[in-house]
This record gives structure tokens, C-alpha cells and sequence, in this order.
């Protein structure tokens, strides 16, 4: 449930899988909702939820309680018919289900299972229960994220979460692979705080090359001298431009109408640039507000400057790229748009749990997770 497991089954379902998402229906995935009254389930709002709806396009759905002996022998004959489990219930939780990898290889003795806890199972910090919030504090994330001279700042973005679910659906993979060259199942104990750790990896190299230098930099980059977002004409609009080296900056000083920096030799130098960051970055800020974000990045672009309008939610149904690419399909969905066939791309919504089938034995016509 929530986001990391769902996200490494969604991918799997992206991928082609078959997936089939076990719900509790006393306990459901938190993302259909939290005011469950009257009104609410007899609208079917849980089906409404867009992040659910996202994260679980794809999948069939089914509603088990695992509590019950029951539940737990329709568990296990899913099990017999799939070709891999993925769960990201805090370590311990499946084996109190009697649903370990060890009661699960019993159904499927080549079975592939990727448990998806915090800290990992069977270290001291296994007992730990967290979220994608503390995951970003436990990498260390926060020390580097700011602004210079401020405090640690949370992206509140629960990294941790979909960083872990990329990483479980690669973990999946392998060891599918890995089955398929040897016949043998495997046990996937990933660790999520040790997939966020990649985020660290190049703030503590560069630590351990410069102690002295600090870490959180905001917008700005070691290697590019202007780097950041600029305001640009109309509210809440935005170009991203970067500067990669004494080429693009004196195009950026022609374009500025500052003919002196382009002309300047300290300026041509990285170190130099850094040194009037504060001065540059004005004067380039002065310049975007007067233009559009797409005419500023079309004129950065033009004179070889590297340059992107910020693009917000609504905007992406309406871009070029996108739309040429076909990357939105029309999709059903059972309570919202029963058949979405005529609806606009920005109208249509992903489909979302389709009810699962059994056969007669109590098993899946066709399953892999």
C-alpha cells in the first residue's frame, strides 16, 4: 500500500506483467481515502483518488483478510499461480500473516519475493517503523538540500518512497533473471534507506574532497556558473537556463546588453563567475521577466545557452513533445469515464484495480505478481 510497493508493481504491470494488488477491507491502500462515510463508500469515492489511480493503473484487484485462515489460504493459492510477491509492510508484519517468503515458497517453491521495509529485516534498525519522510532524513538528504548558510531543508516529497519502489522493480528483474538462468527462487531483502543513499553519494564525495566547502548550494552547480530558475512574465512562471562554459556566457552577456562581462577575463573563468553569482543572476532575472518562459528559452537556446521553460501540471497534456509522442492513451474507468473513447487526452484518466477473476480451484488463469 501508499506508494513504494505499488510504484515497483506498477512498473511491472507498465512492463507487461499481469498484477494483482491484495488489499485488506478493513485496512485498504490509505491512498483511496480517510473519510470513509456513508456518502464516500456509496459513491465509490475510494475509486476516485488520482494518486491511487496512478500509482495502480494496470493491475487487477482483490480484497483479502489475511487475518482469517481464509484469507490466508486464498493468499497462498494466488502464490501457487505467480511468479513473484512484492510487499512493503514494516519487517515482520508478513511472517505474523504466516505469509513469510518461507510459509510462501511452500505454495511456490521457486517463488521471487521482494520485501520492501525501511531499514531492511535482520539489523538492529529492522524493528524501526518510517515513512518516505524519514527516509529522507536517514539518507542524509536534507543536510544538502537549501539554500547556503540555512538549515537542512525537507523536499517533503517522500523520496524514499518512490526511490524505493525504482529500486524494487529493478531488484525484481534481477532476480527473475536470475531464476531463469538457474531454475532457483530468490528472497529480495531490500534495504529503502540504502536505495536513498545513491542521493548522497556525490554530496559525501565531494565532502570528503573539500570538508571546508558547504554542502547545500541551492539552485547553483559546481561545474555551471549561472545555473538556476528565473522569474519570466505572468505569475508563477519560470525558465531554467544553465551556463556551461565562456562560450555561452558571453552569448548570455550579449543578451544581457552587458558587452563589459563578455569582455571581462575573470568572468570567462568558472571560479570568476561563481565569485559574482549574486550580481549575474540579477541581471539575468531582469532580463527573463520581460519574456514568456517559452520565447526566453527559445532565445537562451538560439544563442547556445542551455535553457528550458518550468513547466507546471496543467501545461503537459498541451506539450508538443508529449502529444507527438502519443504519450497519453485514452484509458476506461469503471466509475469515472466508463468509456473514455471520445474524451480529450486531458480529460482521460488512467484505468485503475479491475476485479480479479479465480478459476474454479481457487487460483489465477494467469498471474506473475
Amino acid at each position: 500500500m501508499g506508494w513504494a510497493g505499488p510504484l515497483a508493481s506498477r512498473l511491472m504491470a507498465d512492463l507487461g506483467a499481469e498484477v494483482i494488488k491484495i488489499e485488506a477491507g478493513r485496512y485498504p491502500d490509505w491512498w483511496r481515502g480517510m473519510n470513509w462515510t456513508t456518502e464516500f463508500i456509496a459513491g465509490r469515492q475510494y475509486e476516485h483518488s488520482t494518486i491511487f489511480c496512478g500509482l495502480n493503473r494496470g493491475k487487477r484487484g482483490i480484497s483479502l483478510d489475511l487475518t482469517t485462515p481464509t484469507g490466508r489460504d486464498l493468499a497462498l493459492a494466488l502464490v501457487a499461480g505467480a511468479d513473484a510477491v512484492i510487499e512493503n509492510q514494516a519487517a515482520g508484519v508478513m511472517e505474523k500473516f504466516g505469509l513469510g517468503y518461507a510459509q510462501l515458497t511452500q505454495a511456490r517453491p521457486d517463488l521471487v519475493m521482494v520485501s520492501m521495509s525501511a531499514f531492511g529485516t535482520g539489523n538492529a534498525w529492522s524493528d524501526t517503523r518510517a515513512y518516505g519522510s524519514t527516509l529522507e532524513q536517514g539518507s542524509g538528504l536534507p543536510s544538502f538540500t537549501g539554500l547556503p548558510g540555512t538549515a537542512p531543508t525537507m523536499t517533503h516529497l517522500a523520496h524514499g518512497d518512490p526511490v524505493g519502489g525504482l529500486y524494487g522493480c529493478a531488484a525484481l528483474l534481477t532476480a527473475l533473471v536470475h531464476r531463469r538462468r538457474t531454475g532457483v527462487g530468490q528472497y529480495v531483502n531490500l534495504s529503502m534507506v540504502e536505495a536513498m543513499l545513491q542521493f548522497t553519494t556525490p554530496a559525501l564525495l565531494m565532502h570528503q574532497l573539500s570538508p571546508d566547502k558547504p554542502l547545500r548550494q541551492g539552485n547553483q552547480r559546481p561545474a555551471l556558473s549561472p545555473h538556476g530558475i528565473y522569474p519570466s512574465a505572468g505569475i508563477d512562471q519560470w525558465v531554467a537556463l544553465a551556463v556551461q562554459d565562456e562560450t555561452a556566457f558571453a552569448a548570455l552577456a550579449g543578451l544581457l546588453g552587458r558587452a563589459d562581462w563578455a569582455a571581462d577575463a575573470g568572468l570567462m573563468q568558472l571560479t570568476g563567475r561563481q565569485q559574482h553569482a549574486a550580481q549575474i543572476e540579477a541581471a539575468i532575472s531582469a532580463w527573463t521577466v520581460q519574456h514568456s518562459p517559452e520565447h526566453a528559452a527559445q532565445v537562451l537556446q538560439a544563442a547556445g545557452i542551455l535553457a528550458a521553460p518550468l513547466l507546471h501540471a496543467d501545461h503537459l497534456p498541451q506539450d508538443t513533445h508529449l502529444v507527438e509522442a502519443g504519450f497519453f492513451r485514452p484509458s476506461r474507468h469503471a466509475t469515472w469515464w466508463p468509456d473514455a473513447a471520445g474524451l480529450p487526452a486531458a480529460d482521460q484518466a488512467f484505468s485503475c484495480l479491475r476485479p480479479v477473476r479465480l478459476s474454479r480451484a481457487g487460483r489465477p488463469a494467469r498471474t506473475s505478481a
